[in-house]
Formats: C-alpha cells, sequence, structure tokens
C-alpha cells in the first residue's frame, strides 16, 4: 500500500517549486517554469508526469502559496481533480499564531509571510529571511515573535537583465562569483558590480534592521540563488536553507490539519 504524502506548492513569478513530504521529511522536490499563458491542462500533464517519475505517490493533501493568483486557481483545480484530501490555499489569514504588523497584511506577499513564519518555528527569533529569487527580499521577524516586514530589492538576474535591457551594448551576463573585484573587462565588470553589489546590500540591511531592533538577529538564506551568494561569505548567514518556503508550507499545512479536522 502506497504510503499517503504532503505536496506543497510555491508558485513564483519565475518558477512553481514543489516539495513532496512523508511526514517531516522532504522526499523528493522539482520545479516548473512559470507561465501564466499556459494551459491548466498542460500544467497538469507536466505535474503528472513529474510524480509518475516519482511512482504516482497517493495525496493525502496539497498546501499551495502563490505570487501569481491565475496559476493558484489552476493548481487548486488540477489538485481537485488529483483528489487531494486537502487542498489548502494560504492567505494572510492562516498566520494566527504570528501577527503581522504591516500597514496592509493582505497585501504582504504570501511567500515572504511563509518564509518568516517557516524561521520562526524552525530556527528562532528575531530573525532576518533573505530569499534569493526573481527579487531578493528580507522579511524580518521581531523578538517577539511577529512579523514586522522588510525590504525588496531586485534580484540578481533581474539587475543583470536590466543592465542588458536599458543600455545599448552591454551583454546579458549570467552572475556567477567573480575572481576579482576589479573586471578586466566587461563581463566580469558586470559580474562584479552585480555579486559583490548584493553582498553589500545584504550586509548595510542586516545592520540596519539590527540597529532598529535594538538586538542580534538571526540570518537565514533561502532561495533558488542562495548558494550563488554564500560563495563569498558563508558567514553572513546563520543559517541556508534553500527549502524553507516548502518546509513552511509543511509546518502550516500539519497545524491547520490539526486545528481544523
Amino acid at each position: 500500500m502506497k504510503t499517503k504524502m504532503l505536496l506543497a506548492i510555491d508558485i513564483g513569478n519565475t518558477n512553481i517549486s514543489f516539495g513532496l513530504f512523508e511526514g517531516d521529511k522532504l522526499k523528493a522536490d522539482f520545479r516548473l517554469q512559470t507561465n501564466i499563458k499556459s494551459d491548466e491542462y498542460k500544467y497538469e500533464k507536466l505535474l503528472m508526469k513529474e510524480l509518475k517519475i516519482l511512482s504516482n505517490p497517493v495525496l493525502d493533501g496539497v498546501v499551495i502559496a502563490s505570487v501569481v493568483p491565475k496559476l493558484q486557481l489552476c493548481f487548486k483545480n488540477i489538485c481537485k481533480r488529483m483528489k487531494a484530501k486537502k487542498v489548502l490555499i494560504v492567505d494572510e489569514k492562516v498566520f494566527t499564531e504570528m501577527p503581522i504588523l504591516c500597514d496592509n497584511p493582505k497585501k504582504v506577499g504570501v511567500d515572504r509571510l511563509v518564509n518568516a513564519f517557516a524561521a520562526k518555528e524552525i530556527y528562532g527569533y528575531p530573525a532576518v529571511i533573505v530569499d534569493f529569487g526573481t527579487a531578493t527580499t528580507f522579511d524580518v521577524v521581531s523578538r517577539n515573535g511577529e512579523y514586522l516586514g522588510g525590504a525588496i530589492l531586485p534580484g540578481i538576474n533581474m539587475s543583470a537583465n536590466a543592465l542588458h535591457r536599458e543600455t545599448a551594448k552591454l551583454p546579458f551576463v549570467r552572475i556567477t562569483k567573480p575572481a576579482k573585484f576589479i573586471g578586466k573587462n566587461t563581463i566580469d565588470a558586470i559580474k562584479s558590480g552585480v555579486y559583490y553589489g548584493a553582498i553589500g546590500a545584504i550586509k548595510i540591511i542586516f545592520e540596519g534592521i539590527s540597529k532598529e531592533l535594538h538586538s542580534s538577529i538571526l540570518t537565514i538564506g533561502t532561495g533558488g540563488l542562495v548558494n550563488i551568494l554564500v560563495k563569498e561569505d558563508k558567514k553572513i548567514f546563520n543559517y541556508i536553507n534553500p527549502f524553507l518556503t516548502l518546509e513552511g508550507l509543511r509546518i502550516i499545512y500539519k497545524r491547520y490539519e490539526k486545528n481544523n479536522y
């Protein structure tokens, strides 16, 4: 008899990340490209193909966080057709154990709230979570476990894209750690500027947040591009967890299941 599993889905602007959990263990993960023009049934075929590779697990439940409303509905419909026991759509109302002290909690990206909640539950607080994705986001959990807000800046690939798109001669560059600060050619100069610019931004934002909180902070790095940045200085972060959002979705689902079933 197949073990029933939980499927966590994080729908971002560039990629859709999937995590398949058996109990508390992440057994498998995979990604699909985000495309709001894609047909619902095309996504269903892609998802079924990935799950078939994983021996067609029986889904006890599905939990979805999305910053792309159209695809949120798309995957909700897909998972219902897959006869999951429960499909939980995560929004700001789910975070009853973490007060959201922002001007308008409904306007905060749900992925940011999931990251903050996951960091609070797994690592402790006060904490700052940096998610390296399409944008680079900073999210702050207070010493009382409240979500305070944070900062958003262009992601490293977005920065590289902007340089290419908004200039006549600068090429698109895939950002990796440069050999030196002083680039001897255009490509190395762009790598140095984008890479070390991101490192510098992280350090100064951490410093400013710590001062505003009047406290030392735990720092957690996550997201698809996190491993590129931590090659510079692994001491920037206390913890690195590329799957923090998926882990947070798992915790939210289990907590919700316990309190509502």
